[in-house]
């Protein structure tokens, strides 16, 4: 099996535990043995962590050498899905406000049905300088928020919500510079 995808199965493994950690049930657990609910915070970071990790790996991997349709379509949506999985959680545990949240989620569904858009009509897209900057400031923010819901270091200041209220807006530029870099993709989508 090729390393390309043996990171693309560890990509969904990581995802899924990642969101049966967050779920409520397993909370619900956590809570009935009081060290136990620790272990499943500290256990979703780590989750997140190890997701966001294997995803940069095959980044790297498949900007070197091993890059077929599939893994760049199942890597392109990974990211999605793990942002968007991550902050759609952090909602559900009143952690981070829903309309930051909706923001952010809501570009990454714009962008996926615009790329989508873009592969069936064969019109290449070309990213904007920022976007890896937006993934990282998502990532920096949902890993603040997570690691503070049982630090409780920033919060009592509200600096974790303005951490993501700036990767929202980062978020929100990035998608708007998307549509007008890239006008003939643009053009199609608005026929």
């Amino acid at each position: 099996m090729k390393l390309a995808k043996r990171l693309t199965l560890l990509q969904i493994i990581f995802l899924s535990l990642f969101i049966l950690c967050m779920t409520p049930v397993i909370r619900w657990i956590g809570n009935l043995y009081f060290h136990f609910q620790y272990m499943v915070d500290y256990s979703e970071t780590l989750l997140f962590v190890l997701a966001i990790t294997v995803n940069a790996c095959y980044k790297y991997l498949a900007n070197k050498k091993e890059r077929t349709s599939f893994h760049s379509f199942f890597n392109l949506i990974a990211d999605k899905i793990l942002i968007s999985a991550a902050l759609i959680l952090l909602v559900q545990e009143q952690t981070l406000s829903t309309w930051i949240a909706m923001m952010i989620v809501g570009r990454e569904i714009i962008v996926a049905a615009y790329q989508g858009i873009a592969v069936a009509e064969k019109v290449k897209l070309s990213p904007g300088r920022l976007e890896k900057a937006t993934y990282v400031a998502q990532v920096i923010g949902i890993l603040i928020v997570m690691s503070d819901s049982y630090s409780k270091l920033l919060s009592p200041y509200g600096l974790d919500n303005v951490i993501m209220l700036i990767a929202a807006l980062l978020t929100v530029y990035t998608g708007l510079q998307y549509f007008t870099k890239n006008t003939k993709a643009t053009e199609l989508l608005l026929k």
